[in-house]
């Protein structure tokens, strides 16, 4: 009976990794992964040019699996498909016709081989879920019955594993043939068998065949000299057997790779670029990416499992300890300390399933006391179990709906359709490399006049929307991974300790999230998905008029004498700008210097708060000079806050809502700068403040004649597309890690 439970909770576990993996490649709406050629792409290679690969950045080992199912299994149902629906395509096949697979490749194939793409994505998500088999034999084997189970769910619902299953790249068969090293080196150290070197020879070759990474050589290394020890003899380690085992893998590699060693100045030069990409070398703790596995990559409550697993086991297996730390150890240290390779969050894929033991010997040695046969024992350990991982299963089942979900960039060309006004004017970044054939039509048919949006360059705000009559701007969200990947950089690592996700309100107030916060409110479509399954996201922003007159002054700062300076504001205690007075004005003397050097993104210069009312308009306009020796991208704004009142405490907090001007030239001449926005319900109080988007500039700028009027609204453009505040969660904008 306690067998038959066993094996029960066991094809229960299985089933659900299998499930919650093909329930998101089926129908498959995630998003195209730059890397995922190497897969589909060499595979079709491999199948047409006797099996050589057409790149060596990467070992044949995945393309070859992949181009073997190909043969075996995909392109022939394919073929049969091809035979029925074009029958004249079977005279080609018959005479051997050479060019056949060029001829028919859109019908075996798929328009830009989008149907191999999927076949390796099959591959991946099958190879994922045999992974939590072999993870379950291995805990057994390793520890017992109980290990193997938790190890198993652990990570069958894994987020990061569930979402490196559902794309054709090397990291999910790389965790596979990794964890296979470690069986090899589990059985090896019961006994000491030739044919078991043998195994682990190939087990080693077979991962280094998929990346160049020589880690799962360790384990089976730490037991060669395990055995060695008990044996007394030193001369063992270069015995018979460790011939043998370095044989069966140069063997492996060769069989494997037989077109790398012709080839292997190319594959060398290859490999120096990845050398420069991972900054292999450059050695420095890298917070961010235990930050990661922390929050995101292993989960919070399971991550203070594989602490609790690491001292259970450090004081009663040590040996069994090391064995798992011999490759995931040394991995993780790799990746986050020698290089900067944890910084492409997928890498983690690999050492996944080792962490994942030992998150679930964690939790075996906190619930042995209660692990009994008994179905209450079952029913609470499975309680357990849910309740640790929560956020792991909330995260794999929005994962799920998500990539079921159409893609985001078909539900904007609808949109299109229905929606856009003809002759209308559009900010966006690519979108023709994005849309589809209807939305080109729509875009075509509508006289749609279609603008780059590109952080990089030319408009980016609000005011700079409207100044060149900008009637929508629709934001691709995933410009915003360059916010992020500067922080996953982060020189302050200190800031991780205070933090429990990215650092939204740092992002919030500089210029990247300045122009999303002033866009939010003048939201009329939105179409993205949550970061658990994101994909292309795009949010759709209607460009408001500026108010046909300024009505009544507010405020004027012509900054006559040193006493009417504004004062710095640094909300994170970077480094402060350090405004000057200069008899350098724009019609009289007088003028606010702000000096080059110093300063952060966040930094700003604010006047002290002006009353306001509700609902009503208001614009700030100014001068600003940019002075420079090296003219670089334009920058300097004004800036507009609303507060719900005037309390220093309330200041120092984010504002109820924000607005920007356009920036300044670096031409060295006075530029007329002006933002505008409604002030939202409950304010009471705005502050204005000059901000730079890159300190780094070496500009010298002067701000002069800022005055500050109220007015009405201008009456809403297109009422039929009615604005409204986007609900969107930051997480969602600023991604945490690359896919």
């Amino acid at each position: 009976m306690r067998f038959k439970k066993n094996v029960l909770l066991v094809v229960a576990v299985i089933m659900i990794g299998f499930a919650v993996r093909f329930a998101a490649v089926y129908p498959g709406y995630n998003p195209y992964h730059p890397d995922e050629p190497t897969s589909f792409v060499t595979a079709i290679y491999m199948n047409l040019n006797n099996w050589k690969p057409d790149r060596f950045d990467y070992p044949a080992g995945m393309a070859l699996i992949h181009a073997l199912v190909y043969r075996n299994i995909f392109i022939p149902i394919s073929l049969l498909h091809l035979f029925v629906t074009e029958p004249n395509s079977l005279w080609n096949f018959i005479t051997l016709n050479p060019r056949v697979f060029e001829i028919y490749e859109k019908s075996i194939f798929g328009l830009r081989m989008v149907y191999a793409m999927y076949w390796s994505r099959y591959i991946s998500a099958f190879i994922g879920s045999a992974t939590i088999i072999l993870l379950y034999v291995v805990g057994k084997k390793l520890f017992n019955t109980s290990v193997g189970l938790f190890a198993a769910f652990f990570l069958a619902i894994n987020h990061r594993h569930v979402l490196g299953s559902l794309f054709g790249l090397p990291d999910i068969i790389n965790a596979f043939a990794a964890l296979l090293t470690l069986y090899a080196s589990v059985l090896l150290l019961e006994k000491n068998k030739a044919k078991r070197y043998v195994f682990a020879g190939m087990a080693v070759a077979l991962t280094f065949s998929l990346k160049y990474q020589p880690f799962a050589a360790l384990p089976v290394l730490l037991v060669h000299i395990v055995w060695a020890i008990r044996k007394k003899n030193f001369f063992y380690i270069i015995g018979k057997n460790a011939w043998l085992a370095v044989a069966a893998a140069l063997a492996t590699f060769v069989i494997i790779n037989p077109y790398y060693f012709p080839n292997i100045e190319n594959a060398f030069f290859r490999n120096r670029q990845d050398v420069g990409r991972y900054q292999i070398g450059a050695l420095g703790f890298r917070m961010y990416h235990y930050f990661y596995l922390f929050h995101w990559g292993v989960d919070r409550l399971p991550s203070v499992l594989v602490v609790i697993g690491t001292i259970f086991l450090f004081f009663k297996e040590k040996l069994k300890l090391f064995l798992i730390l011999a490759f995931a150890g040394s991995f993780i240290v790799f990746m986050t300390y020698f290089s900067n390779g944890g910084i492409f969050s997928r890498n983690f894929i690999t050492p996944m399933p080792y962490i994942m033991l030992l998150a679930a010997y964690g939790f075996y040695s906190l619930v042995k006391p209660i692990l009994k046969s008994s179905q209450i024992s079952v029913i609470i350990i499975a309680l357990l179990l849910v309740l640790v991982n929560v956020q792991p299963i909330k995260n794999v089942i929005l994962l799920d709906k998500s990539f079921r979900k159409d893609w985001n960039i078909n539900d904007l060309a609808n949109w299109f359709i229905e929606k856009l006004p003809a002759n209308s004017n559009v900010r966006t970044y690519q979108l023709f490399f994005f849309m589809n054939f209807k939305g080109q039509d729509a875009i075509k048919n509508k006289n749609i006049n279609v603008s780059e949006w590109d952080y990089s360059k030319g408009p980016n705000s609000l005011a700079e929307f409207s100044k060149e009559r900008t009637d929508f701007a629709i934001l691709l969200i995933q410009q915003f991974q360059s916010v992020t990947y500067w922080w996953r950089q982060f020189p302050r690592q200190t800031w991780l300790l205070k933090y429990g996700e990215v650092p939204y309100d740092y992002i919030l107030e500089s210029f990247y999230g300045l122009t999303l916060r002033e866009l939010i409110p003048h939201t009329v479509a939105e179409f993205y998905k949550p970061w658990q399954g994101r994909e292309f996201g795009y949010l759709v922003f209607k460009i408001p008029r500026p108010p046909i007159s300024l009505d009544a002054m507010v405020s004027r700062f012509r900054f006559e004498n040193a006493m009417t300076l504004w004062h710095p504001v640094d909300p994170f205690q970077l480094s402060p700008m350090t405004p000057q007075w200069t008899t350098t004005g724009k019609n009289d003397t007088g003028s606010m210097q702000v000096p080059p050097g110093g300063g952060d993104a966040t930094t700003k210069v604010v006047s002290d708060p002006l009353a306001v009312t509700a609902d009503k308009h208001y614009t700030a306009s100014g001068w600003i000079k940019n002075v420079t020796s090296q003219p670089e991208q334009e920058d300097g704004f004004l800036r507009i806050d609303f507060y719900p009142d005037a309390s220093a405490k309330t200041l120092s907090l984010m504002s109820m809502d924000v607005a920007i001007s356009q920036r300044a030239t670096a031409s060295g001449q006075w530029d007329k700068v002006e933002v505008s926005a409604k002030a939202p319900q409950n304010a009471r109080f705005m502050t204005v403040s000059f901000q730079r988007k890159n300190p780094a500039y070496p500009y010298t700028s002067y701000i002069d004649n800022v005055e500050v009027f109220e007015s009405t609204p201008a009456p809403e453009a297109l009422p039929e597309l009615p604005e409204y505040r986007s609900p969107i969660k930051w997480r969602d904008a600023f991604y945490h890690s690359f896919l």
